[in-house]
């Protein structure tokens, strides 16, 4: 048996659960906001407007869980269009997360093209557009890209690119959270099935769309 001073009891890193908890609510209802980790006790909190934890703008539990209402009524008026949450452990640690009310839609606010230059040799250039959004919390983009287009399985095939050179942004204000123009953004396109992308192969990013949550 070891000693008393050696016992040591293990907690998993203080994380939002963000595979067991809803990215979006209704008004005039609830759903279930999750953590792991971290050492008791909890306290979920937000500050938005017609949202609460238990009928609280605080709340504190011994669960890693808590559940989070919205009022009825109007969006922008009686609520907010996203709730802005933070959970603090019993150590003062913190984790925060936005959560989209269903009232609301995807904004365009900016699209921004880049200066690509053209890889030698590559005649069957195409471009297209990425499957899904970059989505983290109450922003999004849209990604095009160009790259190879083959007879057998369109852009899941790409040859070398020759004359590897630097992309810069036409302007833009809200870039995305990963990758940068004219490099492979392994952080999203490794969730897109069919991409390729690595340093010498395609695709490169050619332009993106920035959206917001709004009511």
């Amino acid at each position: 048996m070891l000693p008393l001073f050696m016992h040591q009891i293990h907690h998993d890193i203080f994380e939002f659960d963000y595979e067991n908890t809803p990215d979006t609510i209704a008004k005039n209802s609830s759903i279930e906001i999750y953590i792991t980790g971290g050492y008791r006790p909890f306290t979920f909190a937000t500050s938005s407007n017609g949202y609460n934890f238990e009928g609280e703008a605080s709340y504190k539990t011994r669960d890693r869980n808590a559940t989070l209402f919205c009022v009825d009524g109007t969006c922008g008026v009686d609520f907010d269009v996203t709730c802005n949450l933070t959970v603090t452990d019993g150590c003062g640690n913190e984790v925060e997360a936005v959560i989209r009310n269903t009232a609301g839609e995807w904004v365009s606010i900016e699209t921004v093209w880049a200066h690509a230059p053209f890889h030698g040799g590559a005649a069957s250039c195409n471009y297209y557009e990425a499957p899904d959004r970059i989505i983290v919390g109450d922003e999004a983009w849209g990604v095009t890209a160009y790259g190879w287009k083959t007879d057998s399985a369109p852009y899941n095939n790409c040859d070398t690119y020759t004359g590897w050179g630097t992309v810069v942004w036409e302007g833009g204000t809200n870039f995305p959270p990963a990758g940068e123009a004219g490099a492979c953004w392994n952080a999203y396109l490794a969730d897109a099935p069919g991409i390729c992308c690595s340093k010498t192969r395609g695709p490169s990013i050619l332009r993106y769309s920035y959206y917001k949550w709004s009511c």
